[in-house]
């Protein structure tokens, strides 16, 4: 095995760039370019102790374009990050801070990262197609029940242990040019750091190896500094030192890793010998890399294997026995998402982000942002790929049941439209109307089609009972039946579903959003719109909303709790 990484790790197994597409990395940087990689950088991103963020140089692009523009040109030029310059361009910042402060048009922190400037590259949906890739490849598995062994590796503080002569090497074996590993190394190098004593930061020192977390380059360069990992699976592949997961019957391909920064995770078929040739590898990797590999926290999983299994070679690698779902990417996978547990983590998750203790100290203001924040941005992603159970998150709403209850179905030929369930007459469903006789009714699910051609009419066939209806019932019936005496379905038209209060135009988010917000605001409506203007202070805002609602403690309230 020594013998096949040696020549793997020597040959040209790494993925090299042409001439031209490296050619086109160390092209000067236009204006077009620069301004097109500010705008697609989030506005609030990685506020710093400077105070400015891509915000405001979307703000002031005309303003401050010469001054960006000179300072990428003059990093082109020599390789080099001027702290004269950045601490020239930073005194015509605070210039442009002065002069709008009395307008108030900064309302957001910033600190601009040109690192983003020269990357020029981008995650896009990478996330996304490693994370389906590994749950297709989970459900495959069960399905065909296949044996599929899976490694989730988890790296000793992945971004502080990246060495730089080792990131500077795969860069040239991939052929990156000698000003764009001028240019990487510039930024990587220069970073510094300081220390918190008794409150006072002491005097920046330089870091000797490491990535910068939160640094949007910092993902793509640890994802080359796991290239050598990426060459030397390859290479046990080629040499049938180790069998990957085949994906397919008809030309099948073979999975044998997945790399994410620092996300890894290997793949292959029950046996020793891979679970040998991991072990290996992985100890190879951390000689070559300095990438520590913590093996005591790393997991293994398996489909269709026996627990005895993968105890015995979780004792052999050193590390735990998954359990599913595991996690990866921040995503459950082997879940079924149908299942209320499948969103547990994420509902937990929710819920010690707002129980947190430091939260009580928050200001009313403070508090609304933080849950706005976790509400809206930790279920995204999860929700991004799976369809949530109304159970999940919406138990218990009485504004989702307002929104049910504003649909209505209308009814052409009725043949997708369930005669007792469907609020299809009158906007409430017969089933609720008159659940007595659908309780006797023989045929729940019958369609206002199917029950319209047997006769809704007296002594018609549609009507079937478990057993003969008594008095009540027979008054029960004859009302339903007076509600039929007038529809007559259209065969040429298909059913759909309406929005209630908007019967000729149908939906829309405009008249929705207005009822909803009427419905749970309804005692500050006539001043909603100057309470919550985008002018007054947000904690001026909430004063005001409470003490219309009646929520300010006073003197009374405090003696009487």
């Amino acid at each position: 095995m020594l013998d096949v990484v040696f020549r793997a790790t020597k040959s040209t197994s790494y993925t090299s760039l042409s001439f031209a597409e490296g050619d086109s990395l160390v092209k000067p940087f236009s204006v077009e370019e620069v301004k097109a990689v500010i705008w697609d950088c989030d506005s609030y991103k990685s506020p710093g102790p400077d105070g400015v963020n891509f915000g405001f140089l979307k703000e002031f692009w005309a303003e401050m374009q010469v001054d960006i523009m000179r300072f990428i040109t003059e990093f082109h030029r020599n390789d080099k990050l001027s702290k004269e310059f950045w601490a020239e361009m930073q005194v015509d910042i605070m210039r442009f801070i002065t002069e709008f402060h009395r307008n108030d048009k900064l309302s957001k922190g910033i600190n601009s990262k040109f690192i983003t400037l020269i990357a020029k590259c981008y995650f896009g949906d990478s996330d996304i197609v490693c994370q389906e890739q590994t749950d297709s490849r989970w459900d495959e598995a069960r399905k065909t029940h296949k044996e599929l062994l899976l490694f989730k590796v988890d790296f000793e503080k992945a971004y502080d242990s990246v060495d730089w002569w080792y990131l500077d090497t795969v860069m040239g074996k991939m052929s990156f040019p000698m000003l764009w590993q001028k240019w990487i190394s510039e930024c990587v190098c220069t970073a510094t750091a300081s220390v918190l004593v008794n409150g006072s930061p002491i005097e920046e020192f330089p870091m000797e190896r490491g990535l910068r977390q939160g640094d949007p380059l910092s993902p793509f360069l640890f994802l080359l500094a796991t290239k050598g990992l990426n060459v030397m699976m390859r290479a046990m592949v080629q040499a049938n030192l180790y069998t990957g997961y085949n994906i397919g019957s008809e030309n099948s391909t073979v999975v044998s890793h997945l790399l994410f920064a620092d996300d890894t995770l290997l793949l292959g078929n029950k046996s020793w010998a891979n679970a040998r040739v991991l072990r290996g590898v992985l100890s190879l990797f951390e000689k070559v890399s300095v990438l520590k590999v913590n093996f005591h926290k790393s997991m293994l999983v398996g489909v269709n294997i026996g627990a005895s299994w993968l105890t015995e070679v979780a004792s052999m690698l050193d590390c735990k026995v998954g359990k599913v779902p595991f996690m990866y990417l921040g995503m459950p996978i082997g879940g079924d998402p149908r299942r209320l547990s499948f969103w547990e983590p994420i509902v937990s998750s929710i819920h010690t982000r707002l129980s947190r203790w430091k939260n009580h100290f928050l200001s009313f203001g403070s508090r609304l942002i933080l849950l706005k924040s976790v509400v809206t941005c930790l279920p995204l992603y999860a929700l991004s790929f799976f369809k949530a159970l109304s159970g999940a998150w919406w138990t218990g709403s009485y504004i989702v049941e307002e929104v049910q209850h504003r649909f209505v179905r209308r009814v052409g030929d009725g043949d997708d439209t369930f005669f007792w369930s469907n609020p299809w007459l009158g906007g409430v469903p017969l089933c609720v109307r008159y659940r007595h006789l659908l309780d006797l009714a023989t045929n729940q699910s019958i369609s206002v089609a199917e029950m319209c051609a047997l006769g809704w009419e007296e002594g018609g066939a549609g009507w079937q009972w478990r057993r003969h209806l008594w008095v009540w019932a027979e008054k029960l019936l004859a009302e339903c039946r007076g509600l039929l005496l007038d529809i007559a379905l259209q065969t040429n038209i298909s059913d759909s579903w309406i929005w209630q209060t908007d019967i000729g135009g149908g939906y829309s988010v405009r008249d929705a959003y207005s009822r909803f917000t009427a419905l749970a605001d309804g005692t500050t409506t006539g001043a909603s719109d100057l309470i919550w203007h985008k002018q007054v202070p947000l904690k001026v805002s909430v004063l005001a909303w409470r003490l219309l609602r009646n929520k300010l403690l006073g003197g009374a309230q405090y003696y009487s709790s």
